[in-house]
């Protein structure tokens, strides 16, 4: 085999390596993009769950004995958690 036919061969096998290592790159994006996705969908729901008992407590729609007013407070403080998260990681929008 000449020097030529050597190079181009050499340089064949890299640009096929070089295919393989892109797509796997490529495969492992989709499946973290994936997984963000699926996370956004979790922390929307926990907001929505935070923030409809933040709401239900907050209007007297139940009236809560006196000892159970902390959980009040835990909900808003989880909701007021929870909304930054989404203002951060969802709707990505920085704190200025």
């Amino acid at each position: 085999m000449s020097e030529k036919e050597q190079n181009s061969k050499e340089l064949y096998d890299m640009s096929e390596h070089f295919k393989q290592v892109l797509d796997s790159k490529d495969d492992e994006m989709k499946s973290l993009k994936r997984q963000n996705i699926q996370l956004k969908k979790i922390i929307m729901m926990a907001y929505t769950g935070f923030r409809i008992i933040d709401e239900i407590m907050n209007t007297g729609m139940i009236a809560l004995p006196d000892d159970l007013m902390n959980i009040t407070n835990i909900a808003e403080i989880y909701r007021s958690q929870f909304s930054e998260l989404v203002d951060e990681h969802v709707l990505n929008i920085e704190e200025e």
